[in-house]
């Protein structure tokens, strides 16, 4: 599961549930509007922050662990280093 916080209050204001093994990064989109979270269990899910509904799934994003994502900010891609040692980038659509 993935929580968010409210850094001010100390408050969880969301709990972010669907992976199936340990989470390895997560990110809110500069517009807060999409969580982007990668696993050990292989996927990459990007949820509506208003709804926390899972909007889309990549379920093997690599042939073995998802260990590291990062946001590009400058434009709508991501890019995942997996346990497969293989880097991979992704265009946000």
């Amino acid at each position: 599961m993935i929580y968010i916080w409210n850094v001010e209050t100390g408050q969880c204001v969301a709990t972010l549930k669907g992976h199936d093994s340990w989470v390895k990064e997560a990110f809110i989109l500069p517009n807060m509007s999409h969580a982007i979270s990668c696993s050990d269990d292989r996927s990459i899910r990007v949820r509506d922050r208003n709804t926390e509904l899972c909007i889309k799934k990549i379920a093997e994003a690599h042939s073995h662990f998802v260990s590291c994502m990062e946001v590009c900010h400058q434009r709508p891609v991501i890019a995942t280093g997996g346990v497969d040692s293989k880097i991979r980038i992704w265009e946000c659509r």
